[in-house]
């Protein structure tokens, strides 16, 4: 989203964003206050359904009141895009979900009939353009959320590549050997990304490879149950737990990275660990197979313990293999790139403000 504003910026839009600062962590608060040309406002939003969820609305409708009229309402994630597209304002509505929650295979019936069908609702009555970050989240969108074609976009997130801190600096740092095979983990801990499968992962390969090490890097309403885990699993020394900090800070001292999340769309930080090199071990979710191709970026497991273990296992005794995958994710990397995402985002928006000027100028009466 940050690298969607500035892009935006450089193209010449003035951009407003809205953020919640009791959901955002350090790391995008640090990088946010660094935002040049876009107007930053902080409106308090929770992640849980809740009554606080009327003073979010109400935060939002006043923004868009005093900072608009905007010509653009692009809404992310499923709670910030329900609440802004029910918003009775002018502008065109485009909405980001980043993995809608239905595509969580063990999102229980009934909630997913509830989640289902306010997406559905919303869709078709409030919005002008949903952007999928995954071919798979576009199918999902069309087949089992039932949104028009005419109203769905495919735009992958783009990455950037800075440049990394030395490896030895990272491993120092962390208090890891340079003779250490290093495992991250990056992502808030939270049901979905499934922190507890990283470490039971961790624990098993170590059984067979003591030289495996895991860095988690993140926070979130798990983070005391992912601490106790460490610790009944007798990973407190191999193990490090580092909450708000940057994942490229520490991208350089990694040998591989690891996702074990239950549902995605194409996330951020899988593009991000490709762009540097990294290989990858992910769980089959979502978008996850149009990046991580098996064998050529890494691999592709079941969400299961040992799964997960064996790959890890393959990448941490096989160095000429970790070499291999890394040139493989660069490369494939190459094809998701800023530049690309805020072009096509723009396009996006060009079409959806156009549709509004055909519409308002069609339901005029005739001179």
């Amino acid at each position: 989203m940050l690298d969607l504003a500035m892009g935006l910026v450089s193209r010449g839009h003035e951009v407003c964003l809205a953020y919640s600062p009791v959901r955002a962590e350090a790391g995008f608060l640090q990088r946010l206050r660094g935002l040049p040309g876009v107007t930053v406002m902080p409106v308090v939003m929770h992640r849980e359904v809740s009554v606080e969820d009327f003073s979010a609305y109400s935060g939002l409708w006043r923004l868009a009141v005093e900072q608009g009229p905007f010509d653009i309402l692009h809404s992310h994630s499923s709670k910030a895009g329900a609440l802004l597209r029910s918003i009775p304002v002018p502008g065109a509505r485009v909405y980001t979900p980043h993995a809608f929650r239905t595509m969580d295979p063990h999102t229980p019936p009934l909630a997913a009939l509830v989640f289902g069908g306010v997406e559905t609702l919303l869709a078709r009555v409030a919005t002008d353009c949903v952007i999928a970050v995954s071919a798979e989240e576009a199918r999902h969108a069309r087949t089992r959320l039932r949104v028009p074609a005419s109203k769905l976009a495919t735009i992958v997130n783009g990455v950037s590549s800075p440049g990394l801190r030395p490896r030895a600096l990272v491993r120092s740092e962390l208090g890891i050997d340079a003779s250490d095979v290093l495992v991250g983990f990056v992502g808030r801990l939270c049901y979905q990304k499934y922190p507890e499968l990283f470490l039971e992962a961790i624990s098993r390969a170590r059984k067979i490879n003591p030289a495996i090490k895991g860095l988690m890097l993140g926070d979130g309403e798990l983070f005391g149950a992912v601490e106790e885990l460490c610790i009944s699993l007798g990973l407190e020394e191999a193990v490090k737990l580092v909450r708000g900090q940057s994942a490229m800070d520490y991208f350089g001292g990694m040998d591989c990275l690891c996702m074990t999340s239950r549902y995605e769309a194409m996330p951020y930080v899988l593009l991000e660990a490709l762009s540097v090199g990294l290989p990858i071990v992910s769980t089959r979710v979502g978008g996850t197979d149009e990046a991580v191709v098996p064998g050529v970026t890494g691999f592709l497991v079941e969400s299961e313990a040992e799964a997960v273990a064996e790959a890890v296992l393959d990448l941490a005794g096989d160095a000429l293999l970790r070499r291999r995958l890394s040139m493989g994710a660069v490369e494939r990397a190459a094809a998701y790139t800023t530049e690309s995402m805020v072009a096509k985002t723009e396009e996006v928006y060009l079409k959806s403000i156009g549709s509004k000027m055909v519409l308002s100028a069609s339901s005029r009466p005739a001179a």
